[in-house]
This record gives C-alpha cells, structure tokens and sequence, in this order.
C-alpha cells in the first residue's frame, strides 16, 4: 500500500491551522481528517462533520486510521452495506474511504458556521483531489447546498421520492474541484426515518441500471 504519510502529515498541519482560526474551536472538540486508512481512486463516503456525543473527552487526529470502512464502528452507516454489495458489487468496500466536508467536529451540524466551512472547504478540496475518487456517496442535503453555493455542482438528475407524507429528494450530479470532475451520488442519511421502499428506490435511482 502506497506510504500516505507525507500527504496525511502536511493536510493535518493545515487543519490544526485552520481550526485555530475557527468559531467552532471555542467548543473544544478539535477535529479529524479520515477515519480509514487512504486509498486512491476508490469510493469516498461523505458527511458533512464529525459528530460529537456526550461526555466524550476528545483530541484531534494525529495518525493515519488503520481501520477499514468495515472494521469501523459505523453506526447508522452500517445499513448502507447491503445497498452498497448490492449496486457498486465490484469495489472493495475494505478500500472505502470515509470523510466530511468540514473536518471539524461539533455536536450538531448547525454548530458549524459559513465561517468554519469556508476555513475547512480547501482542506477537503485537496483531499479529494489528493485520493482521485472514482465515486463519492454523500449522506446529507447541507453538502449539496454548500456546493451548489459554490457553483461546483453539474446536476445529472433529481428526482422526488415519497414517503408516507414525506418528500424526499434524490440527486446525481457531477462535482467539480480544481477541474477535476467526479460522479456523486446524494442518497437518504441512512437514520433518516423513510419506508424501506422509499430508501430503495433512491438507491435504485443513483446506482441501478436504466
């Protein structure tokens, strides 16, 4: 496996530098850049931030994660895998990476400010274009907006999905960083309370074949 090192150590020194300059830093939550190890020209599978739970003491990342994507305690995420065997059946899932848009951590999303995003956006704008993904899965609507705010997004199709009384939207699109371009694919949070049908067919709508 190709020795990340200098490129972890570099991006981590910039993140330690923009998180001093953030809002958020008063809270005390620090941040991280990547929960797997890296791999290059894989699948990258995208939040917004890292979370933060109660009474939890914790520091900012300091080494590269050994851990693959499905060695990780993912939580919610870990109901993605069925769907990601399912529709993208040739990637290793071993070789995922898992990230966020910001890198700092907060409690709740809306902690985060335009101020700590735009600190945080050139970091994640360098990771991406350091991994080369063939394939980016986000899990929230606030990553859209921001890249639409950016005018980094191509829409390929949107579509509206029910459930019960909901209304959900499912996107394709193309993002554009550094004028690199690649596919990315906005599906339901997988804690989101939506029908099991409704999730399938977001699924089906991103990765099944037309």
């Amino acid at each position: 496996m190709k020795d990340h090192q200098q490129y972890f150590s570099e991006l981590l020194g910039r993140t330690e530098k923009a998180y001093l300059s953030s809002d958020i830093k008063s809270r005390n939550l620090f941040y991280s850049v990547c929960s797997t190890p890296f791999y290059q020209n894989s699948t990258l599978i995208l939040g917004f931030n890292w979370g933060a739970g109660e009474k939890q003491d914790y520091k900012p990342q300091s080494k590269i994660e050994t851990k693959t994507f499905t060695q990780l305690d993912l939580g919610s995420l870990k109901r993605t895998l069925k769907f990601f065997h399912k529709y993208l059946p040739n990637e290793n899932q071993d070789e995922f990476v898992q990230s966020n848009l910001c890198f700092f951590r907060s409690k709740k999303e809306h902690d985060i400010n335009l101020g700590d995003l735009k600190l945080s956006f050139p970091l994640f704008d360098s990771f991406v274009e350091y991994l080369q993904p063939k394939t980016i899965v986000a899990f929230s609507a606030h990553i859209k907006k921001y890249f639409l705010d950016l005018n980094k997004l191509k829409l390929i199709k949107e579509i509206d999905i029910s459930s019960g009384k909901k209304k959900l939207k499912t996107t394709k699109a193309l993002l554009n960083l550094r004028g690199n371009t690649v596919p990315i694919y906005f599906l339901p949070h997988p804690n989101y309370p939506i029908t099991s049908e409704a999730r399938i067919e977001a699924w089906e709508h991103c990765f099944g074949k037309k």
